[in-house]
């Protein structure tokens, strides 16, 4: 407590000097948790179908045009697609893909859109694998559990640009739908038909480029809702509600396949290929797209890495130096400290008391900016998601730039007895 005591006077005295040192410090630590932060929402978006795509398969477009029943001439939905592909592509075989609920005897119950074109709130039901997995940025409230709550209710998250509020509970045909969270205004549409569209002239397709970008105010898809698949009745028929099945769907066919065994696979999903289109056009490799997801993140990163690096070389530079002008100026003060029965450790402590002032100021200002960030909703303005991994790089930061910073510092005192320091000040 004496060092931090003689230290925070020595802070008083020399407030412009901390000053500047903190406010460097904090800058340099704001601009890591935005870099870290734009990195950690690519990740976000990858995470939920990470694992999925780690074995063999392919992204597939349903075209409604081809799915044409060999026997009968009929069209095929695209729910009996994925009932055929199941049995055709062996018990290993497993598809992910996205649900709409569509409450058409509940439309006047639903929350009202204030978008332009008026459009009706979209129920999106994604698969609850991904759900477990994802988690979208949001403007109010939390995420919503899997399971339904104490009062029977099925939570959800909707987008901005309704007149929906936390806690609003709307009464359906297909169970009582709660309001836990609202997105923020910049989101993101999940992987569907109507985020990507088709594969035709695409290059260099990345998991990330799957989502669409959301904007309530401009968007042109119409404001939308996420709940749980698996919380709705599975029969729809007579109950006042339908489920539809996106176009968009990612089939596994196991792991560990021959370029054979693949590509029959391959042959069976392209049975409903329209003469007009390519298997380009409606099918992407899990292991194409793991190959540019990767490259993706490792291009975004040798943007990031290098422009942190010279940041922090700058921080410790500047800090460092600001840090032994400030020991000069003080070598007096610890001379006489030495004269007076003080160890020349114990003003070596005092000038970490010092530096550890400093740090503890910085944080603070850097935790009320990314605060200020976070419920002013621009986090999400500039692509950022706050987690974890801000923590623990920002700690690994600190005691990098604490390190290297001290060193110059501690090596002025140590070169130096108390005698002629004093005397060189004389």
């Amino acid at each position: 407590m004496v060092y931090l005591k003689i230290a925070y006077d020595m802070f008083v005295k020399k407030f412009l000097f901390h000053l500047i040192l903190i406010i460097e410090l904090a800058l340099t630590l704001i601009l890591i948790n935005v870099f870290v932060g734009i990195f950690g929402n690519q990740n976000t978006l990858y995470r939920p179908y990470k694992d999925f795509i780690s074995n063999d398969g392919v992204v597939y477009m349903f075209n409604e045009e081809a799915a044409f029943d060999d026997e009968t001439g009929e069209e095929k939905t695209e729910a009996e697609a994925i009932s055929y592909f199941k049995e055709k592509l062996g018990r290993d075989a497993d598809i992910i893909y996205m649900e709409t609920l569509d409450l058409y005897e509940d439309s006047d119950v639903l929350p009202k859109s204030f978008l332009p074109r008026d459009s009706e709130v979209q129920i999106l039901m994604p698969d609850k694998r991904v759900l477990s997995e994802l988690r979208l940025p949001l403007a109010h409230g939390r995420w919503f559990s899997l399971e339904k709550d104490k009062d029977g209710c099925i939570e959800a998250v909707i987008s901005g640009g309704t007149d929906a509020v936390v806690g609003n509970v709307y009464e359906t045909s297909a169970g009582k739908i709660k309001i836990v969270g609202i997105l923020s205004d910049n989101s993101y549409l999940l992987p569907s038909i109507n985020s990507i569209g088709d594969f035709s002239g695409k290059d260099n397709i990345s998991v990330n480029d799957l989502y669409g970008a959301f904007d309530s105010n401009v968007n042109v898809m119409g404001t939308f809702m996420l709940i749980n698949r698996e919380l709705i009745p599975s029969e729809s028929k007579g109950k006042g509600f339908s489920i539809y099945t996106d176009p968009l769907m990612f089939i596994s066919y196991g792991k560990d396949l021959s370029s054979k065994e693949i590509e029959e696979k391959n042959n069976i999903v392209c049975s409903f290929l329209p003469g007009d289109l390519s298997s380009q056009d409606i099918l992407l490799s899990f292991s194409q797209l793991r190959q540019n997801t990767g490259n993706y993140l490792a291009e975004l990163m040798m943007k990031l890495f290098p422009i942190a690096v010279a940041i922090i070389i700058i921080a410790i530079v500047g800090i460092a130096g600001t840090t032994a002008v400030l020991v000069l100026k003080n070598i007096r003060s610890f001379s006489i400290f030495y004269l007076c029965g003080c160890r020349w450790k114990d003003c070596i402590r005092i000038m970490l008391a010092d530096i550890g002032i400093i740090v503890l100021s910085a944080l603070l200002l850097t935790v009320a900016a990314i605060a200020c960030l976070v419920s002013l909703n621009m986090e999400y303005l500039i692509g950022m998601d706050i987690g974890l991994s801000n923590v623990l790089i920002t700690a690994a930061v600190v005691v990098v730039i604490v390190l290297f910073s001290v060193m110059l510092p501690v090596s002025i005192l140590k070169s130096k007895t108390p005698a002629e320091s004093l005397g060189e000040v004389n």
